[in-house]
């Protein structure tokens, strides 16, 4: 019988970016949901397994009737800096690594989370501690799945595979266009050394400066998106019941900077 369940056993952490991804969640996890959640990534007991950009959401039948649902975000990433680095570390290839099974060490480095509370969890299970055993069972799944398609992993990221190639390729087509006669005559022609605008202008000695601007109040709140607010919030951990106080609390702060009278 123990020969039976070793052979059928399901694999998960078979990439070192499952195995990151493995060993975040389960350093904050008590040990004995760790050994509750891989029973049930064993046993099939993680559902409808969805990846969209900057979240995972999928349900899990635990030891309760009625399933819960688990959501796992992350504030999305910029895919514009994600290729701006790759580029200039001259990994730019990685990227066609991915469409190949495979995720390299500098593309990696810029799109997983640093650490287990760079993820949001949301979870409808009784246990608001952003560690339950659901969310476990949901990160060997997808841990499991990103192995085969390490592609995942960027959609985890909000940075998705097709548009990290497409501003690569714009990259290089701006970069290769030649220059023009004109724009390296203007290189060529200035001088630096042979201009000076003197101490006073560096220094604004004997000018009249305008008088500074008084910049109409503006209510700092309702420019904050609230869905982003309220995940920065629970990053911090803030329980899920609190959010709307710690709003509130964050809203007159914000009240004291425009008027500290």
């Amino acid at each position: 019988m123990a020969r039976k369940a070793r052979d059928t056993a399901r694999p998960m952490g078979a990439t070192w970016f499952g195995r990151r991804l493995i060993q975040q969640r389960e350093e904050v996890t008590e040990r004995r949901k760790v050994q509750y959640a891989r029973r049930l990534y064993q046993e099939h007991q993680v559902y409808s397994l969805a990846v969209v950009p900057a979240s995972i959401t999928a349900t899990v039948q635990g030891s309760q009737l009625d399933p819960f649902g688990v959501a796992l975000s992350r504030v999305p990433g910029d895919a514009a800096a994600v290729v701006s680095l790759l580029v200039a570390q001259g990994a730019a290839a990685e990227l066609l690594g991915v469409t190949r099974g495979e995720l390299g060490r500098t593309l990696g480095e810029l799109v997983l989370p640093e650490t287990a509370s760079d993820v949001i969890v949301d979870c409808a299970c009784p246990d608001d501690s952003g560690a339950c055993v659901h969310a476990l069972a949901v990160t060997y799944e997808f841990c499991a799945a990103a192995d085969a398609d390490p592609s995942l992993i960027l959609d985890f990221a909000g940075v998705p595979l097709a548009g990290l190639l497409a501003r690569v390729s714009t990259s290089e087509r701006e970069g290769s266009a030649p220059s023009t006669p004109e724009a390296d005559g203007a290189r060529e022609g200035w001088d630096p050394d042979a201009w000076d605008a003197g101490a006073a202008a560096f220094y604004g000695e004997g000018y009249d400066l305008p008088p500074l601007p008084e910049p109409s109040p503006i209510d700092a709140m309702t420019l904050l998106d609230p869905a982003l607010l309220r995940m920065a919030l629970r990053r911090t951990g803030t329980k899920p019941a609190d959010v709307a106080e710690a709003q509130d609390e964050l809203a007159e702060l914000y009240d004291r900077l425009r008027d500290p009278r």
